[in-house]
């Protein structure tokens, strides 16, 4: 069952971190996967990787847990770039998984399914709409490049 998976997923559109970080330096390079491989394209920044698939039950069942829940299965820190905030960057997984649903640690998350997490209120927004969504998109920087990884819901 992937509900671990899943819980990450949902925790990684939390607007949380201590502190804020001023970075401008490339990420590390990839690490190894425990996760499936994400189907990069030639131009990431255009085309969205398809990640595996997660079922509707295995989310309904993280998303019943409620935000308070989820938001402690990963850590991360404001990223900022020039003094604006662009995302958050995954710090660590909470977890054994190396990535999940594609995301790795030092990706910079911007957006979940198009939407900005930014406050408490857009984070809730996302977690309210994955309640009837058909996939999870993250926009995301990644070694400093940006991406978008889909995974589909199936029924």
């Amino acid at each position: 069952m992937k509900i671990p998976v899943i819980m990450m997923t949902v925790a990684l559109a939390a607007c949380g971190g201590a502190k804020a970080e001023q970075s401008t330096a490339p990420a590390p390079a990839d690490q190894a996967s425990a996760e499936p491989a994400v189907q990069e394209s030639p131009d990431a920044s255009k085309e969205a990787a398809v990640i595996s698939t997660v079922t509707r039950k295995e989310l309904d069942s993280v998303l019943a847990m409620g935000p308070a829940g989820v938001l402690g299965m990963v850590q991360t820190d404001s990223h900022m770039e020039n003094g604006r905030f662009v995302g958050f960057r995954i710090v660590s997984f909470r977890t054994t998984a190396q990535e999940i649903l594609g995301l790795r640690p030092e990706d910079v998350l911007m957006q979940v399914n198009g939407m900005p997490i930014e406050t408490p209120d857009q984070f809730f927004l996302v977690f309210e709409r994955l309640k009837k969504a058909d996939h999870i998109a993250f926009s995301i920087l990644r070694n400093g490049q940006p991406q978008e990884l889909d995974t589909p819901i199936a029924p």
